[in-house]
């Protein structure tokens, strides 16, 4: 049986995020700044001018992988990315977001790996606008990012079972 993308499953997509980029909190901020994306928008935006621009973004994945590289060598294995605080709350989504990252999939992502995928994700939200995005494409960008990730059949539809597996973590 099939179901449409709803409002439970761009939960779980935003709760994803947020524990991708290590900024979870709960509480009133997140409602004001719009939710979770929105939240994650506003602590990446260092001038708070209501632009991300490459600068900003950039520095926050490189942010994002010092926390994923406990030993700090360099590269982030898929041990260290499973110990991280990602995988550690959505373990169903980590083995797909390790795997985006490691481009030649040896099974080790580099600094450089990382950064061209984050490089990429920020080509893509700024669209036409190359140096700078807003907290809309942000917003719009990971749920189409999260959606294909829950779809892990890539038939276009989030099927019961993909449903409640991409759940299933959040219910411990």
């Amino acid at each position: 049986m099939k179901i449409s993308i709803n409002v439970k499953l761009l939960g779980v997509a935003a709760i994803s995020v947020l524990l991708l980029s290590g900024c979870a909190r709960p509480g009133v901020k997140l409602q004001e700044a719009g939710g979770p994306i929105g939240y994650m928008f506003d602590k990446i935006d260092d001038n708070s001018d209501g632009f991300v621009d490459k600068k900003e973004y950039m520095a926050f994945a490189n942010k994002r992988f010092e926390k994923f590289d406990d030993n700090g060598d360099g590269n982030v294995t898929l041990s260290e990315f499973n110990e991280s605080r990602f995988a550690e709350f959505a373990p169903s989504m980590a083995q797909d977001i390790f795997t985006r990252y490691d481009a030649n999939q040896d099974g080790v992502v580099t600094k450089e790996e990382m950064l061209q995928k984050e490089e990429a994700d920020f080509a893509e939200m700024a669209g036409v606008h190359t140096d700078k995005i807003t907290k809309n494409e942000m917003i719009a960008f990971f749920k189409k990012e999260r959606f294909s990730m829950l779809d892990t059949n890539s038939d276009g539809c989030i099927s019961l079972e993909e449903y409640q597996n991409a759940k299933a973590p959040f219910e411990r």
